[in-house]
């Protein structure tokens, strides 16, 4: 839950639990949304050698 919390928050977004006693826990993951593919700023990856 760290790894995927630190990644939600350097993408802008939150976790969030929830947790009922015998039912188990619900995470919820919110992303900003971006109404315009402009506003992206898309790197290329180039993956390296194995």
């Amino acid at each position: 839950m760290s790894i995927v919390d630190s990644l939600v928050a350097a993408h802008g977004g939150a976790v969030t639990v929830t947790t009922a006693l015998g039912e188990g826990c619900c995470f919820r993951v919110s992303l900003p949304r971006v109404s315009d593919v402009d506003q992206l700023s898309l790197t290329p990856v180039v993956p390296g050698p194995p």
